[in-house]
């Protein structure tokens, strides 16, 4: 009778255009999705806490994750001449908090000023630099190029012209938006060195922590899969910090040999700016060569 009944329900036109099709199985789960969202959507205000509280973390765990790759090939190796891995993650952070302090007292000061006038100088040095490039373009074997040199160089001359008239106001509404997050920043800066502490000393005991909360059959791949993502992400960091930390230290000591001026200021630009895939030796480059212009012609370049 069971039977019968099941065979009969497989036969309705209920089961066939309803139950057995793929398309309006296809809507249902499109549409559950959709409800899933606008009830998302009504009660956010129940996860608001909770991503004002992982923005919050994000930051220090950023930097901490950082400075455990730069940091930890020193501890390690530490460790093995037998010197304690605390010992060396006291005396780290000591050098670190001296560092910040000379950084605040001497080095930032110094830095804003060379940048401010740097920024109050760039009108000059455009105008300078546009008129030794029109000049260069006026060079029998740069005609058929200086229509593309002058869009260029007025392009380039404009924007950094506007970005010099608004730097003063983007950086007072910058260090007022600093300011409103001065909660924020402080919860960042008591977090960041908890976090780098305890990476620095269990961070090897990461990977066996997360794979044992994982069935056995998945522990071992598991496990391979996040040693090689911590090899290529240690790699990658370090080799980015390094190349940045080499560059500003080359144009420090290069700079002021050849007689460019704002050579901190300049320098430090272009170590930032060199953590931009691609792009950042190209970006690096326009104000060094702008100031280069505008000082000694194409000569200094």
């Amino acid at each position: 009778m069971e039977q019968e009944q099941h065979r009969s329900f497989k036969a309705s036109w209920f089961f066939k255009w309803f139950i057995n099709n793929k398309v309006v199985a296809s809507l249902a789960i499109v549409l559950l999705f959709l409800l899933n969202i606008l009830l998302l959507n009504k009660v956010g205000f129940i996860f608001k806490p909770v991503g004002e509280f992982i923005t919050v973390i994000s930051l220090p765990v950023i930097l901490a994750a950082v400075f455990y790759y730069l940091l930890n090939p020193i501890v390690d190796f530490l460790e093995k001449r037998r010197v304690p891995r605390v010992l060396t993650i006291i005396v780290l952070f000591l050098i670190i908090a001296a560092l910040i302090a000379w950084g605040l007292i001497v080095a930032i000061p110094n830095v804003i000023s060379g940048v401010d006038n740097f920024a109050s100088s760039v009108p000059h040095y455009v105008n300078t630099a546009q008129k030794e490039i029109n000049a260069l373009a006026k060079n029998p074997h740069f005609e058929q190029f200086r229509p593309q040199v002058d869009q260029f160089a007025k392009s380039i001359g404009n924007q950094l012209i506007d970005w010099s008239k608004t730097f003063s106001v983007n950086a007072v509404t910058t260090l007022s938006h600093l300011i409103s997050k001065t909660t924020s920043i402080l919860i960042s800066l008591i977090v960041f060195p908890f976090v780098l502490f305890y990476l620095l000393r269990d961070g090897q005991r990461l990977n066996g922590f997360i794979t044992h909360l994982l069935p056995n059959d998945w522990r071992k791949e598991t496990s391979k899969v996040l040693h090689e993502i911590n090899s290529q992400l240690s790699n990658y960091v370090r080799g980015q910090v390094l190349v940045a930390i080499a560059v500003a230290i080359m144009f420090m000591i290069g700079l002021p040999i050849i007689g460019l001026r704002y050579a901190v200021a300049l320098a430090i630009t272009a170590g930032f700016l060199n953590l931009v895939p691609f792009l950042g030796s190209f970006l690096a480059a326009i104000p060094m060569v702008i100031v280069g212009l505008a000082i000694g012609g194409p000569l200094m370049l």
